[in-house]
This record gives structure tokens, sequence and C-alpha cells, in this order.
């Protein structure tokens, strides 16, 4: 029904009231049950959508978490393999040094030190895998 067609019944309805040949319609009381039904479905529907919301915000917040999670695992890897990347370029220019200094026959006293005490810090880290060599640094607070 269109509005010009439900006010024409409500005219219909008020005029037959006034000649006295039926009740005058109780289009209040039908307007308050349906606003009623709609209400009730408007309030569930509101709800279930809060429910939905709450529902996937804790997803979201779950996966943040997992990533947060991740990207500190990965970042700890990564700077353990930098700093053995460190340890083993340090080692490379130390060999070349000497390398350099017996093939040219100079040598110092003090790159003869520092030389033995680089092998000491290194002897441990040249035995085991990338992992252990990090740890093996972050101990030592090399």
């Amino acid at each position: 029904m269109t509005n010009q067609s439900i006010s024409t019944v409500i005219a219909v309805l008020a005029e037959k009231a006034r000649n006295g040949e039926g009740e005058p319609p109780v289009l209040s009381h039908e307007a308050a049950e349906k606003m009623e039904l709609l209400s009730s479905a408007a309030a569930e529907d509101v709800a279930l959508l809060g429910k939905t919301v709450m529902e996937v915000a804790t997803r979201i917040d779950m996966e943040c978490r997992d990533l947060a999670t991740t990207m500190l695992d990965h970042g700890q890897f990564v700077a353990r393999h930098i700093r053995s990347f460190g340890v083993l370029a340090k080692e490379v220019g130390l060999r070349n040094r000497e390398t350099r200094q017996r093939i040219t026959g100079e040598t110092t006293p003090a790159e003869s030190e520092q030389s033995q005490e680089i092998q000491h810090e290194l002897a441990p880290i040249e035995m085991g895998p990338v992992e252990d060599q990090a740890e093996e640094l972050e101990r030592t607070g090399a």
C-alpha cells in the first residue's frame, strides 16, 4: 500500500465512524505493536552487530600479538647473524693483516698481542653454528 491509499482507507474508516457505521480505527494500537516489533528486531540486530565487532576485534588483537611476536623473534635472529658477521669480518681483517705482515715481514708487538687476544675471543665461536656464536657473543659482551 502506498501512503495515498493508506490515507484514503483511513479517511473512509473515519467517515464511517462519524456516520455510526463502524468503530473508529485503532491505528495507534496497531502502530504501537508494529513499533514494538520493529524496535525488538532493531535491538537484536544492534546486539548481534556488537557481538560480531567484539569477535572481530578479538581476532585482530590475537593476530597483531602473533605478528609482534614473530617480528621480535625474526629481529633477534637477524641481530644474532649481524653480530656473527661482525665477528667474522673482524677475524677476516685480522687474518688479512697477519698474512700481509708475514709476506712483508712487518710485525709490531702491539699487533701480535691484539692478534692473540682476538684469537682467544674467537676460539669458541669457530666451533659452533651461527646461533651458538651469537649466544657466546652475548655472554661475553663482545
